[in-house]
């Protein structure tokens, strides 16, 4: 699995980690096997210096193989490239002062925390509030 982490997007890897560990339910003692919890936690995080032989002992710790990394990975990466279209669009309508229609697509997007577009969206959801004078709402937003 090591050749492949090495073409893969590490960001899209962990937050692939991350994200299957989250949807099966598991607590990170659940599937860290002979790894320990810090290491798990940077490699979800995307922090330190973690290599491949532990990015790929975590994956298979997961149940994912190198069919299922690359199957879900290009799955992600089509989900981000759609995220980003609405992202761009939300950003358009609000330089036009469109606000309504921009805020009617960044409410319809639903993603986690540990998304790779969180910060973004939640930087164009501020920008919104920020627009509408709601500088308490902004705020929010910006230091959630």
């Amino acid at each position: 699995m090591e050749d492949i982490l090495e073409i893969l997007d590490f960001e899209l890897i962990t937050y692939l980690a991350k994200k299957t560990r989250i949807d099966s339910r598991k607590i990170i003692d659940d599937v860290r096997h002979k790894l320990s919890r810090g290491t798990v936690s940077n490699l979800e995080n995307r922090n330190g210096n973690i290599n491949l032989k532990t990015l790929t002992q975590y994956l298979t710790s997961l149940g994912l193989s190198k069919e299922d990394v690359l199957t879900k990975t290009k799955e992600i990466e089509n989900e981000i490239s759609d995220l980003q279209f609405q992202l761009e669009l939300a950003q358009i309508l609000l330089e036009e002062k469109n606000s309504e229609e921009a805020k009617s697509i960044l409410y319809e997007i639903q993603i986690v925390d540990f998304h790779p577009l969180a910060c973004l969206t939640k930087y164009i959801l501020g920008k919104y509030f920020y627009e509408k004078d709601n500088f308490k709402a902004a705020k929010e937003v910006f230091l959630m």
